[in-house]
């Protein structure tokens, strides 16, 4: 638990435990950035548990999204790989209404994530098939930034 290579969030946990407000030393800002992971991911299930949306209407992986799934107050909205619809849907999210697709940047893990297989531009562009709503800069470590896209209404 004392090493942040083997155990990052139990060495976090020392930035919670013993806080130490005045040290400053790179070894505390760790600790701190540590403690913070998952706070993003809180934030944008909140955010999007206050839409007050239908269900299946986010489609996101679980390879970086299963923190915003733990999260939500909402899980019904959201379709992830486990759903038996997941590749219907995220093939023709237009036609099946979804609403949103929650992204992350296609590098590290991102690059197994099922929404940048699918749409390899989805991060960059919108892939076509939907627009920019919200970006989400993440403060934890190690996890990536979110984009939250909203899928193109039928032309």
């Amino acid at each position: 638990m004392g090493q942040s290579d083997y155990a990052p969030q139990e060495y976090g946990l020392g930035a919670v435990l013993n806080p130490q407000p005045d040290d400053v030393s790179a070894h505390k800002a760790v600790e701190h950035r540590i403690a913070r992971t998952f706070r993003t991911e809180r934030r944008i299930a909140e955010h999007l548990d206050s839409l007050d949306l239908p269900e299946s209407s986010v489609i996101t992986d679980t390879v970086y999204g299963f923190g915003v799934l733990a999260a939500t107050d909402r899980p019904k909205v959201f379709v992830i790989p486990s759903d038996p619809d997941f590749t219907e849907l995220l093939n023709d999210p237009v036609a099946n209404g979804i609403k949103y697709l929650l992204a992350v940047p296609p590098i590290g893990r991102g690059a197994s994530d099922a929404l940048n297989l699918r749409y390899p531009t989805l991060y960059d562009t919108g892939a076509e098939v939907a627009t920019l709503e919200l970006e989400i800069p993440n403060d934890g470590d190690g996890q990536p930034d979110w984009r939250l896209y909203r899928v193109n209404e039928p032309a």
